[in-house]
């Protein structure tokens, strides 16, 4: 087939075919959504977190002249992150804010004595 024979079958194939609607889009996004929910997620290992780490404080260093510290908030045991100067080491700025993990410790700590009481 020519050139032109090859561009009108496409069109009249793209006219035949059935337009997906913005439903149709919806549902099959919901799908795939409850499919990636359903799986377990994946192990990670401790070194690859690691490297992954080190190579985004490399990164962050070298862009802009900051560090980037990673902690564990004794509270909750969540992770923060501060970034600092790298001359100073003077915190920036910290995330989550130091506010938000204590209001998260004393939450948790609430919930569990609702609990140990209904118990």
């Amino acid at each position: 087939m020519d050139p032109i024979g090859n561009n009108v079958a496409t069109q009249v194939g793209d006219l035949a075919r059935p337009k997906q609607t913005a439903q149709d889009q919806h549902l099959q996004a919901d799908a795939a959504r409850e499919q990636h929910l359903d799986a377990p997620p994946s192990p990670v290992a401790a070194e690859d977190v690691a490297s992954a780490v080190a190579q985004m404080q490399q990164v962050v260093e070298a862009a802009s002249g900051r560090n980037l510290h990673f902690q564990v908030f004794e509270g909750t045991e969540d992770v923060f992150v501060e970034i600092r100067d790298a001359h100073t080491e003077e915190v920036i700025k910290q995330i989550p804010a130091q506010d938000v993990l204590e209001m998260r410790a004393r939450i948790s700590e609430v919930v569990g004595l609702l609990f140990d009481n209904q118990a």
